[in-house]
């Protein structure tokens, strides 16, 4: 049986020191036993992008970042999803993939090029023919179709024939249809094409109990908007030589990509909670009329706020990110509970 899963205990992660370093926040000032902490770090592609692809570890280093922890939101949701495409398989592209798929090595890439020159060859040499004069039509379709799919004869005719079909403008391949009394079956089916970037959207409502609880929503308002926001950057240019303009400064004309958040749970079981990649902050909405009500206490500061957020991982994830031993070594367990 599997050793009990120890909780990720809050104090284990935290680091509330503060100097030239590191700057830590959080709400309220004394921080409840479970909670959601962001880390924020700089950008970078080869360290959050290409060899940063797992999940985030359990136990972060916090040390020299910018840190903001808050109670757990009053909605989680973890949405996983999956791109597919519907598309159309009627039986003879059926026919000309089988063809193809039943090739091997070099002749699968043979195939697909005999294929593609198949298909500019009707629509430079049929296309334009197909009403003008279908048996010309017929005839380039039927030797094109025997070059892909290595038939003759009767069947590449049956072949030439349905696909001349597809080619008769619209009406006038309905008017056949109906004369005939049959209709294309597009087989359709699904095509897999990617999966999407997770992206989630916190909120909370923060009320203050006293003035150390509104300084900290101050300063963590203002701590997450420069995270999201980009800074200006020379780009490693010292200065605009030949293209220097009087009031463009070489400081100025690029960009900083924002910084990269990095997003844990604080004091639960991690089996049982989702698990976060690196992520870009994408909006930070604060509503000063918390709780629906525009009050304003001693100093002139939001009797309360509504705080928002919105994140989107960097990379996708996997089957290999569910798989045990993404956990092992950091959860106390020695099995896979689901086997």
């Amino acid at each position: 049986m599997a050793e009990e899963t120890k909780s990720n205990q809050p104090e284990v992660v935290r680091n509330r020191w503060k100097n030239g370093k590191q700057t830590y926040l959080s709400f309220p000032t004394k921080p409840f036993p479970h909670g959601i902490q962001m880390i924020f770090k700089e950008y970078n592609y080869s360290e959050f992008v290409v060899n940063k692809r797992g999940l985030n570890p359990i136990r972060p280093q916090v040390e020299g970042t910018r840190s903001i922890e808050l109670p757990f939101p009053r909605t989680m949701v973890d949405s996983t999803g999956v791109r597919i495409a519907s598309f159309e398989r009627n039986f003879l592209t059926e026919r000309i993939a089988a063809s193809i798929a039943g090739q091997s090595g070099t002749q699968i890439g043979q195939g697909i090029m005999d294929m593609a020159g198949a298909a500019a060859s009707f629509l430079q040499n049929a296309a334009g023919a197909v009403v003008r004069d279908p048996s010309m039509a017929l005839s380039a379709m039927q030797d094109a179709l025997g070059r892909v799919t290595k038939e003759q004869g009767l069947n590449t005719a049956r072949l030439a024939s349905f696909l001349i079909r597809n080619f008769l403008p619209e009406e006038l391949s309905k008017t056949v249809g109906g004369i005939t009394g049959t209709a294309i079956n597009p087989n359709e089916t699904l095509a897999f094409e990617g999966v999407d970037l997770k992206s989630y959207t916190f909120s909370w409502d923060l009320f203050p109990s006293n003035k150390s609880d509104s300084d900290q929503i101050l300063q963590i308002t203002r701590l997450l908007k420069r995270e999201l926001l980009p800074r200006f950057s020379s780009g490693g240019l010292t200065d605009l030589g030949p293209f220097a303009t009087e009031g463009i400064s070489v400081d100025r004309i690029f960009l900083k990509y924002p910084s990269v958040v990095i997003i844990n749970l604080l004091g639960v079981d991690p089996l049982s909670w989702m698990r976060f990649k690196p992520a870009m902050l994408t909006n930070v909405s604060v509503d000063y009329a918390g709780g629906g009500t525009m009050g304003i206490v001693a100093g002139g500061r939001p009797a309360g706020v509504n705080l928002s957020l919105s994140f989107t991982e960097l990379s996708i994830h996997t089957a290999e990110d569910y798989d045990f031993s993404s956990y092992m070594g950091v959860t106390g367990q020695t099995q896979d509970p689901v086997g």
